[in-house]
């Protein structure tokens, strides 16, 4: 903050930030923080409102379908990071997300959908891999830190669910769909 070119305080700022959010995520997935915090009841429809609803805010197209409420008894923390990956990813690569939840049977379903160019279909089960990134450059804001997913995954499973990715939206026909199944217990 002492820098006096105002120009290079600010890439400095950005690059301080860039590199504390890139060991935020590394120790987090290092810690496993997921698998520690306590399960409890969550409104999950109101949880992923409230995200795209902050995305609505923030000037982006965000749209939620499905039910007024939802308990699930989950890792709240761990539920909500996932949701904020999974739709600020498309929000940052698509610039809109449509979001749906949905009980069916024994499980509660929840599909977020863009508009973007998608996954190439070699790279949609390697971009859960830790530390691996589509987009080769080192900037945080088009790139990430390449943990997001992983850690997405992570914790869906920790619940005993599953993360897909799927290309080519029947809606739009194109994008790429999340669909993420959470069994009842």
């Amino acid at each position: 903050e002492s820098i006096d070119n105002e120009k290079l305080q600010k890439k400095t700022l950005q690059d301080i930030s860039e590199m504390q959010s890139m060991l935020d995520s590394t120790l987090s997935f290092a810690r496993d923080d997921a698998s520690t915090e306590a399960k409890t009841i969550v409104d999950l429809a109101t949880l992923i409102k409230s995200i795209c609803d902050d995305e609505t805010d923030s000037g982006n197209l965000s749209e939620y379908s499905g039910p007024e409420h939802l308990n699930y008894n989950c890792r709240p923390i761990a539920m909500r990071r996932v949701m904020n990956n999974i739709i600020g990813n498309a929000i940052k690569y698509a610039g809109e997300v449509y979001v749906s939840l949905a009980s069916k049977g024994n499980n509660i379903l929840i599909e977020v959908s863009d508009n973007g160019s998608g996954i190439p279909d070699a790279q949609l089960e390697r971009v859960f891999s830790p530390f691996y990134r589509i987009e080769a450059s080192r900037n945080s804001e088009t790139g990430g830190t390449g943990l997001g997913l992983t850690v997405a995954r992570t914790i869906v499973r920790a619940h005993g669910g599953e993360i897909i990715l799927k290309n080519s939206n029947k809606e739009m026909d194109n994008g790429l769909r999340v669909s993420i199944s959470l069994p009842v217990l």
